[in-house]
């Protein structure tokens, strides 16, 4: 009787384990996709930056009037934004940006 208990709990121990190693494999293919985005969005913001950064660069040398100022400070204040937001991310400062 004894032993029928034993296989009985040995039984259950591998299905218990079984249903954690399936459960273990969705959330690490969770965190995999999780991963691949952060990657993606991270990319499209340093894309973002650049171009901000380039217009902020180009706009800059022009004297501009009218709602043309409006739309530099709009660029330039996006750019210090996204410049945070990266500083942020990657732990560290640009001691270089104007």
């Amino acid at each position: 009787m004894e032993d029928n208990n034993n296989e009985i709990t040995e039984q259950r121990l591998l299905e218990m384990s079984e249903d954690f190693m399936e459960q273990f494999g969705a959330k690490d293919r969770e965190l995999d996709e999780c991963r691949e985005k952060l990657a993606l969005a991270c990319k499209g913001v340093a894309v973002g930056y650049s171009t901000l950064r380039t217009l902020d660069n180009y706009i800059s040398q022009m004297d501009l009037e009218g709602p043309l100022l409006l739309v530099k400070k709009i660029i330039e204040l996006t750019r210090a934004d996204v410049s945070d937001i990266l500083e942020e991310l990657t732990g560290s400062s640009n001691q270089n940006e104007p």
